[in-house]
């Protein structure tokens, strides 16, 4: 489960950020009263950054309605995860089974000359359970989640979209785990350096339907906060990513590249143009890091944004309730008025005829 949901769940917690009892029967009364006051001011509940309502149990029906009115958004959110992961992560790693087999059955002078590129160890450990890990997990939280949104028994919905992140954070995790010895493995497919733009196709994109998937906005911000702490900043400093931007990279690079096109990038990167030759390939390689940065805080932003605008909604919901209740009851009341009015007239009535 997400730790800032189990937190924000706990009792304590509850307690201590519990700060107003919202009342919108109270306050739809004022608002009929008075006509000049500020609608949009006085009709809504103190907030928190990024965790919602003060009132707690307002925030808690809050989640649990956004649970129902977007359970097709989350699932459909879910469901384009899945098939990018399965798109590129899972049929990668079955395409490589062949090759994944004849690396472990190499002799000890041919696993040497791969060191540089982590192969020690048994390949079905370092890619195949992760892959496979991260395949069962998801499929069963693709199971659970249909379940828990259709089914009549279970009351709470909104512990379907605490498996969706519950999810997400073990996708993290593992993938973590994947990426810290095979961030340089399609250094032959796409140059040295290529790590960034493997992050960028292949690892952070599963991640990315959260942005439409309406999920409250700590889950979003928790999800991205961790993918970012994890694959940007921990596992490139602890593997030292970032010392392959180097001008020796570079000649690798030019070097790989057909015959023909080689020597003509020899003959133009020489003398003055040598270094812009190194800026404008450093510039490359690095712009699908900051890439990943950008759309990073603009999922955290549009989710901000989405957030805002269901609270509003879900504001506006429970006003037009109370509304409701309160037209239901006058109705009510005006009926039973008339109809007391109505007796009172055939009673006069009737004793005026008694009368004479």
């Amino acid at each position: 489960m997400v730790f800032l949901d189990l937190l924000l769940r706990a009792p304590f917690c509850r307690r201590w950020l519990h700060k107003e009892d919202y009342a919108f029967d109270d306050k739809v009364e004022e608002n009929m009263q008075d006509e000049f006051l500020s609608f949009r001011q006085e009709l809504s509940p103190q907030l928190y950054f990024m965790i919602g309502f003060k009132d707690r149990a307002l925030e808690d029906e809050y989640i649990e309605d956004l649970a129902r009115t977007n359970k097709k958004r989350a699932m459909l959110g879910y469901a384009i995860s899945f098939f990018i992961f399965f798109a590129g992560l899972f049929l990668d790693t079955m395409q490589q089974e062949p090759l994944n087999n004849a690396i472990n059955s190499f002799s000890e002078e041919q696993l040497e000359a791969l060191q540089e590129y982590d192969y020690n160890g048994n390949m079905e450990t370092k890619l195949n359970g992760p892959i496979a890990a991260v395949m069962a997990f998801m499929l069963a939280g693709g199971i659970a989640v249909p379940i828990m949104y259709m089914s009549k028994r279970l009351e709470r919905k909104r512990n379907a979209m605490t498996i969706i992140g519950f999810v997400f954070l073990l996708y993290i995790a593992v993938i973590g785990y994947y990426f810290q010895w095979n961030w340089n493995t399609s250094n032959y497919v796409y140059g040295p350096g290529s790590w960034p733009l493997m992050l960028s196709l292949y690892i952070m994109v599963p991640l990315l339907p959260l942005a439409f998937m309406h999920l409250p906005g700590y889950f979003v911000m928790e999800l991205m906060f961790w993918s970012s702490f994890v694959f940007l900043l921990l596992l490139p400093l602890l593997e030292n990513m970032f010392s392959v931007f180097i001008t020796a990279n570079w000649q690798l690079a030019i070097l790989h590249m057909a015959p023909g096109e080689s020597e003509t990038w020899q003959l133009i990167c020489t003398g003055e143009l040598l270094q812009s030759c190194v800026l404008d390939w450093k510039f490359k390689v690095v712009y699908p890091y900051a890439l990943i940065w950008i759309l990073s805080f603009a999922v955290v932003i549009t989710t901000s944004m989405s957030c805002r605008e269901n609270r509003r909604a879900f504001i506006n919901k429970k006003v037009m309730e109370v509304q409701k209740e309160k037209l239901i009851i006058a109705h009510k009341t005006r009926e039973e008025n008339l109809v007391k009015e109505h007796k009172k007239k055939e009673d006069t009535i009737i004793e005026m005829f008694q009368t004479f």
